[in-house]
């Protein structure tokens, strides 16, 4: 039976995978997180190891001194042990389904070019006319990803070499991500090669 001392130790040590986890995808130091929030490098390095417990004030200084996304807030909190203020919501829900539909409503239909509204893996939730109009030159694509890959769509754009890299690397995010992405094929592109760099 695990004693409360080793469940403290594990939750810190599940907080600071965290923490090291949305530094790196940040793309910076624990010294420059650290000057970020105005803190020590050793006390980073201390809440990564789980030799040290983030508090709730350690945690709004992480969010707002970083500027991290809802999702990158979300998981320190969830890591941290302290009720999460960014839970995550179902896109199934009637409440953000009423959003949905008042956004096409209220902007998407007035807009005069093609819109969309996509999910994470970038299904399309919400299209405009204009939108639709286009996506039936392409046949029955039910995301942005199918659409990248059609033949017919890589054919339409002029500098197809230059920009194939960065609906490349979306594809290959999401095939990395989530079981939507499944079916993608990382290495494939619209002409059938991957991308150069």
């Amino acid at each position: 039976m695990q004693t409360a001392k080793a469940r403290t130790a594990k939750a810190q040590a599940h907080f600071g995978d965290a923490l090291r986890a949305v530094r790196r995808a940040l793309g910076m130091t624990q010294e420059a997180v650290a000057h970020t929030i105005d803190t020590t490098q050793r006390h980073v390095s201390f809440l990564e190891t789980g030799r040290s417990a983030p508090t709730r004030a350690m945690l709004g200084r992480l969010v707002a001194g970083l500027g991290l996304t809802a999702a990158q807030s979300a998981a320190l909190f969830a890591a941290s042990g302290f009720r999460n203020p960014y839970p995550a919501r179902v896109l199934e829900g009637p409440a953000l389904q009423t959003t949905l539909d008042l956004m096409a409503q209220q902007v998407l239909r007035h807009w005069p070019f093609p819109a969309f509204v996509v999910d994470r893996d970038w299904n399309f939730l919400r299209t405009n006319g204009p939108a639709r109009r286009m996506l039936a030159a392409f046949g029955a694509v039910p995301n942005m990803h199918a659409l990248f890959l059609s033949p017919a769509f890589g054919e339409r754009v002029v500098n197809w070499e230059q920009a194939s890299g960065s609906f490349y690397t979306r594809i290959h995010a999401v095939a990395r991500r989530s079981p939507a992405g499944a079916g993608l094929s990382p290495r494939a592109t619209p002409t059938g090669r991957s991308p150069t760099a």
